[in-house]
């Protein structure tokens, strides 16, 4: 469908000009700062990764925005004088355009990282890096898909309380997932000797796959329109 592939590239597009300006606004915070300050620098990334996730749901929110107006312009042009597209099928296509150029930036950081100069497994580590690395690439984009459902499902229905619950999980999972990085990558790329954390991985999977089957029932419901397309995206995604 022509219009579901151009929400899914807009989606992309808004997810990517949050990702600009947050790394802009990160960038001048660094280069104003002084560099040998070594707890300054590890607030300001934190800081970082705090306002690129609030900015993200701010360029989400107006994403639902844009594509409120262009359902009422559709609606208007119509001859029937019906959307040929739902609101719950746009948050669909929009969160999977989210998430698949979350995962993009999230696989180029991960082959920057293969061309070395370390080695995975070195000094008895784990050699699974790569595999466990690409499996919370999936988790994550499957999570901006059930995001993109869950906060255009509050904004629809004016309950904000969903929406604060997106904003919530995300800064969560963005800082469970940095703390990951900072705790497991540096050991098996750099053998640096760091821990691996064994239990944010099965959190992980225990709340991000309910979490994408809610958000498939609301993607494929009947006020949704019943779109075949969410219901195939749904058993592609395994929730």
């Amino acid at each position: 469908d022509p219009l579901r592939i151009i929400i899914l590239i807009a989606g992309a597009f808004f997810w990517l000009v949050s990702l600009l300006l947050s790394s802009l606004i990160w960038f001048i915070a660094v280069k104003a700062s002084n560099p040998q300050d070594e707890p300054l620098q590890k607030g300001l990334l934190i800081f970082g990764v705090m306002f690129s996730v609030l900015l993200q749901e701010a360029f989400r929110f107006l994403y639902y925005k844009l594509l409120r107006k262009a359902i009422e312009g559709l609606v208007a042009l119509s001859e029937d004088g019906c959307s040929p597209i739902s609101i719950q099928q746009m948050a669909y296509v929009a969160g999977v355009g989210f998430g698949l150029m979350s995962g993009a930036f999230s696989m180029i950081n991960l082959l920057a990282d293969a061309l070395g100069p370390g080695i995975v497994g070195i000094h008895g580590d784990s050699q699974l890096y790569f595999l466990t690395s690409a499996f919370m690439t999936m988790v994550l984009i499957f999570l901006h898909t059930f995001w993109g459902i869950l906060f255009f499902h509050g904004c629809e229905h004016r309950r904000w309380w969903e929406i604060m619950a997106v904003v919530v999980m995300h800064l969560a999972v963005s800082g469970s997932v940095s703390s990951w990085e900072q705790s497991s990558v540096r050991g098996p790329i750099f053998g640096d000797g760091s821990q691996r954390n064994p239990l944010l991985l099965p959190l992980l999977q225990k709340i991000c796959h309910p979490l994408c089957q809610a958000g498939a029932r609301i993607a494929s419901s009947p006020q949704g329109g019943g779109s075949g397309f969410a219901k195939c995206c749904c058993a592609r995604g395994r929730g």
